[in-house]
């Protein structure tokens, strides 16, 4: 399948411009992971101390520091010393989730020819997972990166190989290529620790074990490539053993990955299946041809890209679902070879060499209305459940989108024209998307309760620097939007604080009021504001009452 396409880098980088830039500033940060994210760079931005990872003065001993690097330089650059806006911690990942696009594209070209490889491309850049990732500070988007990078240098090495084709790349790219997948598996461990090592090393195992042919991991050139790896990775690592007296190894190891291994960590548990049923949201609009894609791929799997890419899927999908805990980001990596097989098949249903039949369009049908439809009851259900009047102008609006994105989707669909139904679904997918994350996420007061409470101390201080003590509502957010030394404690210390501290603020939940208010203040305290709305973090009603002393 091909069509007239030019300049298709710039049509990739307006796509993700509208899928990737709406909300990024206008969201406020969310908690727990992101805030978490961003206070611990912001930290290191005040601090100077780029080693360890802190949260106020919690070590972060979970993730390498890569992550924190990249959003600490970026509020370096963009903030100076105004740390407290998040859109700047976002950026690496925006900018992380636009060159994996560009990279899966480049690459992808070289296997499935430029029109597959766009529509590979263009279906990765519209999933649902990647654009949450994109608007988030959080290490997952630039881990994505790298994975892509690492297995797209794996398949073309493979596939050189076991095709003979030395048309794919020369003897003299292989060195570089080699070199492309081990800078991008030094980085990934610096970013996330084992996780994409870990990806590949299961996608070549399955190869050799489907070949019984090793010959050519040769073309690693692993010798080069491990010791490249240990550079980029290994003097961080020493730096935060020697800082912490080994105490970072000893929490990531036990605390962190074999508490994922052994349990569901922190309520994250869920049994085998949870991202096989996920990805049907998570990967629209593509997965909507997964089904009949994978049946396709399955028949077609002497193909060298197409056995590649089921290597790069299905072992590191069965460990992922055999791990107790579970989290949507985890299988993000592996988005990219199942894109890849979606676009394949549109290519030969495209030119007639396979149909889409009846099942296959009411169960393509059936996912495409998936989200639209979850939006629309969002957009109804989120400005009553947060007391946000503001939001539905904007609710009306995403109602609109997603009708229009059925209407059309699903009449494409049952023409069986799945290229324009794809195409259809990409554009107005976005335009659904957008209108959700500037116009109605924004706008949910009630659910932005860390953003109220902060923007009612800043005008009331006239912006000046503030010390805040909270009692009864602990989310990073609020630490992150107000200054690191913010007191997260009980409402009796909170008043303890507040004695002694005449320029300060307290934060007071209603159920710490009467702890509060059982201590003697030796001078008269006042209620400046009322902050309620819902905590979505843990999914309870709030009542903040925000103090200071009588002026």
């Amino acid at each position: 399948m091909s069509f007239p396409l030019k300049f298709p880098t710039v049509w990739l980088s307006l796509l993700c411009a509208v899928l990737f830039l709406p909300g990024l500033f206008t969201i406020p940060p969310l908690d727990r992971d992101e805030s978490r994210f961003a206070q611990a760079s912001k930290q290191m931005v005040e601090t100077g101390d780029y080693v360890r990872i802190q949260f106020q003065e919690t070590a972060r001993n979970k993730k390498p520091a890569g992550a924190y690097w990249a959003q600490s330089l970026s509020a370096r650059i963009f903030l100076g010393d105004i740390t407290t806006k998040i859109w700047a911690y976002r950026l690496p990942s925006t900018l992380a989730a636009w060159l994996s696009i560009l990279l899966l594209f480049g690459l992808a070209r070289r296997w499935i020819g430029e029109s597959l490889a766009f529509i590979a491309a263009a279906l990765m850049a519209s999933s649902m997972l990647l654009i949450l990732e994109a608007h988030q500070a959080k290490a997952d988007a630039l881990l994505f990166l790298c994975a892509v990078a690492a297995q797209a240098a794996l398949g073309v090495l493979y596939v050189r190989h076991r095709d003979r084709d030395h048309s794919l790349i020369d003897d003299a790219q292989i060195t570089h290529i080699a070199i492309g997948f081990w800078f991008a598996q030094g980085c990934a461990i610096l970013i996330k620790g084992p996780i994409v090592p870990m990806i590949s090393v299961l996608t070549i195992g399955a190869l050799v074990l489907a070949d019984r042919d090793w010959r050519w991991l040769k073309t690693l050139r692993p010798m080069l490539g491990l010791g490249l790896s240990a550079i980029i990775a290994a003097p961080w690592f020493i730096a935060i053993g020697l800082a912490t007296d080994g105490a970072f190894f000893t929490d990531a190891l036990h605390k962190d990955l074999l508490a994922k291994i052994g349990s569901g960590q922190e309520s994250h548990g869920a049994p085998p299946g949870y991202y096989l049923a996920l990805v049907h949201v998570m990967l629209w609009p593509a997965a909507a041809l997964l089904w009949p894609a994978l049946m396709w791929a399955w028949r077609n799997r002497t193909d060298a890209w197409v056995r590649f890419a089921l290597a790069w899927i299905i072992p590191a999908w069965l460990v992922f679902e055999a791990v107790p805990t579970k989290l949507p980001h985890y299988v993000l990596p592996l988005y990219p070879a199942l894109a890849l097989l979606i676009a394949r098949f549109i290519g030969d249903v495209s030119e007639g060499a396979v149909r889409l039949d009846k099942a296959g369009t009411i169960g393509a049908i059936f996912v495409v209305a998936l989200l639209p439809v979850a939006l629309i009851g969002g957009a109804v259900y989120a400005p009553i459940h947060f007391d946000s009047p503001g939001a539905w102008a904007f609710s009306g609006l995403v109602i609109g989108c997603a009708v229009l994105t059925l209407s059309l989707v699903i009449s494409r669909l049952q023409q069986g024209d799945i290229f324009k139904s794809m195409t259809l679904a990409i554009v107005t997918g976005a335009l659904l998307l957008a209108s959700t994350l500037e116009g109605v996420l924004p706008r949910l007061d009630g659910m932005w309760l860390s953003r109220s409470v902060a923007q009612v101390i800043t005008d009331d201080a006239g912006g000046a620097p503030t010390s805040i003590a909270s009692a009864g509502f602990h989310e990073p957010s609020l630490v992150f939007l107000t200054d690191t030394r913010t007191q997260l404690v009980n409402g009796d210390t909170a008043a303890a604080w507040l004695a002694k501290t005449p320029s300060g603020y307290a934060v007071i939940a209603e159920e710490q009021w009467p702890a509060f208010a059982s201590f003697a203040h030796p001078t008269p305290i006042e209620r400046i504001a009322v902050v309620s709305g819902v905590n979505y973090s843990r999914g309870n009603a709030k009542r903040l009452s925000i103090y200071r002393h009588a002026r």
